[in-house]
């Protein structure tokens, strides 16, 4: 794949990522419902940059470290069958959207502070390595991404916009309609994600030889 494509692809993927409701999320959904837009943007783009660092050292070790490995039929069958699984569970979790607990605030609301708090909200949250390995070793296994090193943090780059871009979305629909919008509105997004995860598990099994 070129490395032209590949942010394009990283952008996609990562804007779905982000939307199951994990710390980062429910930080920018009190941010937003309380208003406090200025350093809700600065931890939403602390938080990216740890997803962004997860996301290059996953693509960038799996490419370079399993390289052949993927395409043997029993790898991309497991790596397939654990996406379909991880789906399911997003899937069965929509709903709880608001149940997680959201991470402590900066004492003192300046940028920095809250730049920083998101960023170690990404770096201690160890779902993200599992999601990354899992959607990396899919995207290897099918040959959506090669083994390049330019290519894979291409899409780390898109990957990492495509998180900012959604979680900005979030918090903008959130300051701008935070009276009007029911709860539970965003189970639908989050069953969208799982069902291409379980769609994208189905496609790395059926086109195993």
């Amino acid at each position: 794949m070129s490395t032209l494509v590949a942010p394009l692809i990283g952008l996609v993927i990562g804007f779905l990522a982000a939307i199951p409701v994990g710390p980062l999320n429910v930080a920018v959904i009190t941010g937003g419902l309380k208003g406090r837009v200025s350093p809700t943007i600065a931890m939403i783009l602390g938080g990216c940059l740890g997803d962004f660092l997860y996301c290059s050292a996953t693509m960038v070790g799996i490419s370079g470290s399993l390289t052949g490995v993927l395409e043997h039929v029993g790898v991309r069958l497991a790596f397939g069958t654990a996406l379909i699984a991880y789906g399911i569970h997003v899937v069965r979790g929509a709903g709880r959207e608001l149940d997680a607990t959201p991470p402590p605030a900066p004492s003192r609301l300046h940028l920095h502070g809250a730049f920083w708090t998101g960023f170690l909200v990404s770096a201690f949250n160890p779902g993200l390595i599992v999601s990354w390995i899992l959607i990396a070793g899919a995207l290897h296994g099918t040959g959506w991404i090669g083994p390049g090193i330019g290519e894979n943090l291409a899409f780390a780059v898109g990957a990492g916009a495509g998180m900012a871009a959604w979680l900005l979305l979030l918090l903008y629909l959130l300051a701008r309609n935070r009276e009007r919008l029911p709860r539970g509105w965003l189970t639908p997004l989050v069953r969208v994600f799982g069902s291409v995860l379980i769609g994208f598990g189905l496609y790395c099994i059926l086109r195993v030889p």
